[in-house]
């Protein structure tokens, strides 16, 4: 039996295009993922996990967790080995014994090994949040069996020989129609909708930096605008990501906004391949877009996204150029 730990659409949707059998895994998805997904998933087994911060919602914090871990025990699955993980690296430190592990391509942080992690202080962190502190991320663990990888950036030597790389579009092909709108039965999708963006030149991937605490709601508005300002608005699309919930519809609009609940990476699979795609670090957009076609402005853009995500040059050296656009405009 496998057992899934998910909290990203685009992982998410990957596993169900890897694993011809999903529908007879267990789930256990963060509350966002869940509360978009759950409906569409009768007589599948799964569970909603509130990821709270336990500097925040200490005593929350601590229910959820034996929440979860009586769940696993109900459903015999704490002691059992035979069980197999699959999905999001950064959730299988939840699980105390080692048992065989696949890893879900998870964006930048996939080919990124987290030093940082295996200090004293941060296994230490582990342990106060209920977690296994001897669990190694990035999938240097030894349960770890195999990395599913797109290629989107340069893997690490220390788990080359673990990473398979697979395509999406591949994968998506080698699907029958049935298989196909299962998977499409989740996520809202507006086919017309995605027809008329067809003939947009550019688009914007923005990402959930209010919502994560590293911007403010006005800061992250303000880098939008900035960035937008050097575009014809009437030819840019924005997708806005899944876990965000600005409006972006009453802060651009003469701009084409998709807020539906969808993997960007089905524009790849719907052959939508706008001249530009612009983003400040996701990496969503190779799934999307040839590197010569991205414009990338790098954590660079501002100090405190620099601060908290470091730089992604291991993934796309951002466009210098539109920095310096950007700055001759400010000065």
């Amino acid at each position: 039996m496998k057992i899934v730990l998910e909290n990203s659409v685009y992982s998410f949707f990957l596993y169900l295009l890897i694993d011809n059998n999903w529908e007879q895994s267990i789930f256990i998805l963060d509350e966002p993922l869940y509360d978009k997904v759950c409906k569409k998933m009768e007589k599948i087994k799964i569970y909603k996990y509130r990821d709270l911060s336990y500097k925040k919602h200490l005593i929350l914090f601590y229910i959820e967790k034996f929440r979860l871990f009586f769940y696993l025990f109900k459903m015999k699955i704490l002691g059992d080995s035979s069980y197999y993980l699959y999905g999001e690296d950064m959730m299988m430190s939840y699980f105390y014994k080692k048992r065989k592990t696949y890893l879900i391509e998870d964006g930048t942080w996939s080919y990124k090994i987290r030093e940082e992690e295996k200090t004293f202080l941060k296994r230490l962190k582990r342990v106060i949040r209920l977690e296994n502190p001897f669990y190694n991320f990035s999938g240097e663990d030894k349960s770890i069996e195999k990395i599913y990888l797109t290629g989107l950036g340069e893997i690490p030597a220390s788990i080359k020989e673990k990473v398979e790389i697979v395509g999406l579009k591949k994968l998506w092909d080698e699907k029958t129609i049935e298989e196909r709108n299962k998977i499409l039965n989740f996520f809202d999708i507006n086919l017309e909708k995605l027809k008329r963006i067809k003939s947009k030149k550019y688009l914007l991937l923005t990402q959930p930096l209010s919502e994560d605490g590293t911007l403010s709601e006005k800061e992250k508005i303000e880098i939008y605008s900035e960035i937008l300002s050097n575009y014809d608005l009437k030819d840019v699309v924005i997708k806005v990501h899944p876990r965000e919930k600005l409006n972006y519809r009453n802060i651009f609009p003469k701009v084409e906004i998709l807020d539906e609940y969808f993997p960007v990476e089905l524009f790849k699979i719907f052959n939508i391949e706008p001249e530009k795609v612009i983003t400040i670090f996701s990496s969503a957009v190779f799934g999307i877009a040839k590197r010569e076609n991205i414009d990338f402005y790098g954590t660079e853009i501002n100090e405190k996204i620099l601060k908290k995500f470091g730089s992604m040059d291991h993934i796309m050296v951002r466009n210098k150029f539109l920095i310096k656009k950007m700055s001759e405009k400010n000065e």
